[in-house]
């Protein structure tokens, strides 16, 4: 027997309801102000390792660990993040993105994704956050799923 697993992400005050599979996900602490959707970065770890501390994204460098799934208006605030393995909505830069593109953070702004080339013989290392699952204009929430790793382009 087939089940569907549903994934529900609230964006403004609604829920939005998908079946790309099961979200998994953390509860975290705001290192400072980010917004739902955006990619985070640990900051710093608590001293019994349990509690973990996330910023927002602020460079094509920033090794991301989730996306958030809830805003931020200050630090020390408790949000929820997404783990890798789930699918996410994530908001796409000037440059659009199309379905299958592999995506990472875009140049522009550290904060929105965009399709990246693969050369496999480039000597940058980028973080590939994941595949679009989605073709999207700038500014489109689209959904993303979440796998990164890291590559040469």
């Amino acid at each position: 027997e087939s089940r569907r697993f549903f994934l529900c992400q609230k964006f403004k005050g609604e829920i939005k309801m998908s079946t790309y599979g099961p979200l998994k996900k953390r509860s975290v602490t705001s290192g400072a102000a980010f917004a739902q959707f955006e990619p985070l970065k640990s900051t710093t770890e608590g001293t019994d390792g349990q509690e973990l501390t996330v910023i927002k994204s602020s460079a094509t460098s920033s090794v991301i660990i989730g996306v958030a799934l809830d805003s931020a208006t200050a630090a020390g605030q408790g949000v929820e993040m997404a783990l890798p393995g789930s699918v996410v909505l994530m908001r796409v830069g000037s440059g659009g993105v199309t379905k299958d593109d592999y995506v990472g953070i875009d140049g522009s702004d550290a904060t929105e994704i965009a399709t990246l080339t693969l050369s496999g013989s480039g000597t940058t290392n980028r973080q590939v956050l994941g595949i679009a699952l989605r073709t999207g204009v700038s500014n489109d929430l689209i959904p993303v799923m979440f796998n990164p790793f890291i590559t040469q382009v």
